[in-house]
């Protein structure tokens, strides 16, 4: 459940930064 939860974080962690990426502000 732990391990489930901290690899949810970490895939809408990088979405999020890939997002900023392409479209930096």
């Amino acid at each position: 459940m732990s391990s489930l939860c901290k690899c949810l974080w970490l895939v809408v962690c990088v979405i999020s930064v890939m997002s900023s990426l392409c479209n930096p502000c």
